[in-house]
């Protein structure tokens, strides 16, 4: 008998991360400089890391916003030493 797979989160778009972020540290003027970096962050999986799977983990701790970058690529010492 198969065990049942877990249920999967939700997946998120940058939009609505930055809009749930701003709506948790209550600054919805940090909306545009936050989309701008989780863009930025994200295009740069796409660009350097070679890889089709990256996350971002966001969180509050405290008055700080915690932002965790995670992809299967290849790594920057690895990406230097091919050039």
């Amino acid at each position: 008998m198969k065990k049942p797979r877990p249920k999967q989160p939700p997946k998120l778009t940058v939009a609505r991360l930055v809009e749930r972020m701003s709506d948790v540290l209550h600054d919805h003027t940090a909306r545009q400089p936050l989309a701008y970096i989780l863009t930025e962050l994200v295009a740069n999986i796409w660009d350097h890391a070679e890889t089709e799977f990256g996350f971002i983990l966001a969180g509050v701790n405290g008055d700080r916003l915690v932002l965790a970058v995670v992809d299967a690529g290849i790594s920057i010492p690895f990406t230097y030493a091919r050039r």
